[in-house]
């Protein structure tokens, strides 16, 4: 993963861990392949000067990248924009355990579903559009918000599962159609998921 998107809460330790892997593979012949999920898109909004001094320090780390596993188009853009060449570039989509999610709502009854959406505000007869992930900027929840509020639907209702930095500030919008349930165990949302009817993902990743 690339120094600004790691998570770990102090990037000094993360560029040091990311130099090790780097010596460690060359002492022992091993290739080395470089996921991310950084985006172009996100990128292009910090300053030329910040992203003046990455491009430093990231040429000299990609020299030791065998080859860039890429998970979309923005991704091979943020990429491109670093100056790494298209041929040492491959796709390699995030993919998604759908069985997981099948298993986990196994024997899920209609009555469960009902007494689980109950537990988050939704009733038996809204829409549900469920929102899952990190309540930060680049995933767009507040877009979700104020579409809601356009479509001027009584029964509508939106489901933020998740927390981050902008959870207080979505709440003081004031939103009646908005419910949050904060952080869900990774063994709830499948369930979760399927007592709404559908997911959205506003996210400009």
């Amino acid at each position: 993963r690339d120094l600004h998107s790691f998570p770990t809460r102090r990037s000094s330790d993360l560029h040091l861990n990311h130099w090790r892997v780097a010596a460690l593979c060359r002492r022992f012949g091993i290739p080395l392949l470089y996921h991310s999920d950084s985006n172009a898109i996100h990128e292009r909004t910090k300053s030329r000067a910040w992203r003046a001094l990455k491009h430093v320090l990231l040429r000299r780390f990609f020299q030791h990248v065998t080859l860039f596993l890429a998970p979309g188009d923005n991704n091979v853009a943020y990429l491109r924009m670093y100056g790494i060449p298209t041929d040492l570039i491959s796709f390699c989509p995030i993919p998604v355990d759908l069985e997981r999610f099948e298993r986990a709502v196994e024997g899920f009854t209609e009555r469960e579903r009902l007494a689980l959406r109950a537990q988050y505000g939704l009733g038996p007869t809204d829409f549900a559009v469920a929102f899952c992930g990190k309540l930060i900027p680049r995933k767009r929840a507040q877009d979700l918000i104020a579409a809601a509020a356009l479509c001027h639907l009584e029964d509508l209702r939106v489901l933020f599962i998740g927390s981050g930095e902008m959870e207080q500030h979505l709440k003081a919008c004031g939103n009646p159609q908005s419910r949050f349930a904060g952080f869900v165990n990774q063994a709830t949302i499948p369930r979760l998921l399927a007592a709404c009817d559908v997911l959205a993902v506003p996210s400009d990743d």
